[in-house]
């Protein structure tokens, strides 16, 4: 999370220090997110990494704030800015500097050398898997909102599909099944609802919540 982080706390909270600043645009591409997540594969996005000045805490901040956790338009309600909202009422002079962490902006190469761009091959080798499945999430994310996005228009075979590629990237992921599930029993196609609901359940076979979920979303029609 950065100087977020550092300044304005985040125990509870994520900053998403994550952008997709320059892309390829196709009739299938889904932005979401502020453009933090996009539909395309791994495959499909370059190794290598920019850094992106973000000019956020200037002398309109502490009102843009206020604006902004009175609007409540931006992610959950806001939260992000209620908690630099919390930090501007109890601290009179924030200072973003210091002196372990702070230094000064040279040039591109300075950011090469420090590691903040290009491909960082030793942090990746160092991943666990918990971390690497990680690593898909705004994919997964972006296709989510894409199968939602299906649904709603009444496209319920590509809102399917779209649930099914969720699945194939990555087979441990819960939320996609039962939505799966549901759809397919609403669209009354239960050989394949049931299909689903034994390879979900096989997952986790001892979760006896997840199987009363399953069932719960077989009786929904």
């Amino acid at each position: 999370g950065g100087v977020r982080r550092r300044v304005f706390g985040g125990a509870n909270w994520d900053f998403c220090l994550d952008k997709v600043p320059l892309l390829l645009y196709e009739n299938d591409c889904i932005l979401a997110g502020g453009q933090h997540s996009i539909n395309y594969s791994p495959e499909e996005i370059s190794d290598e990494q920019g850094c992106v000045l973000h000019f956020k805490f200037i002398s309109t901040f502490s009102n843009y704030v206020k604006n902004e956790v009175a609007r409540k338009e931006h992610s959950s309600q806001a939260r992000e800015y209620s908690i630099y909202a919390n930090v501007n009422n109890d601290i009179k002079n924030i200072n973003l500097y210091s002196v372990n962490e702070s230094i000064a902006y040279e040039n591109s190469s300075q950011l090469l050398e420090l590691g903040i761009i290009g491909k960082n091959i030793e942090i990746e080798e160092r991943c666990d898997v918990a971390s690497k499945n990680h690593s898909n999430y705004h994919r997964i994310n972006a296709l989510a909102n894409m199968a939602e996005m299906w649904v709603l228009k009444g496209e319920l075979d590509k809102g399917l599909l779209s649930y099914k590629k969720l699945i194939e990237l990555n087979p441990y992921f819960i939320a996609p099944y039962l939505r799966l599930i549901y759809l397919l029993q609403k669209s009354e196609q239960y050989e394949e609802a049931n299909c689903y609901c034994a390879k979900v359940l096989r997952i986790e076979p001892e979760n006896m919540r997840l199987r009363e979920s399953v069932e719960r979303y077989r009786n929904l029609v």
